[in-house]
């Protein structure tokens, strides 16, 4: 399987003592090097109410520095909406593993976004 985390980037992680934010941000990382270990492919698609920036299924050290200083960049931004997956699970990413870092918290729900991860591509 090919692990390709999701992140939500959303202004509501940023509570707590550790932050939401900072717990996700260190749950993302410790599941890239666990893939890392493991020499499998692993990926990361931050979302909030639309998708962010990339980073494509690859393996090795250069993979690993890529997701770590990308989550080291990452900042709270836009609502959530697990819609944004959809798109994402449209765009035809290879069948594997996908884990969802979220609260869950969304106004518009998750099963739009999340079911049409379960189905994959239309």
């Amino acid at each position: 399987m090919t692990p390709e985390e999701l992140l939500r980037e959303v202004a509501m992680l940023d509570y707590g003592n550790p932050s939401k934010l900072e717990s996700a941000l260190r749950l993302a990382a410790a599941l890239a090097f666990v893939a890392h270990r493991g020499l499998d492919r692993f990926g990361l698609q931050p979302f909030s109410d639309r998708l962010g920036p990339r980073l494509p299924l690859a393996r090795g050290r250069g993979q690993l520095a890529r997701i770590l200083e990308t989550l080291a960049r990452l900042t709270p931004q836009g609502d959530t909406d697990f819609l944004a997956l959809r798109e994402w699970a449209e765009s035809g990413p290879e069948p594997g593993l996908a884990v969802v870092i979220s609260d869950f918290l969304a106004p518009q729900g998750i099963r739009g976004g999340l079911g049409r991860l379960a189905r994959g591509p239309a």
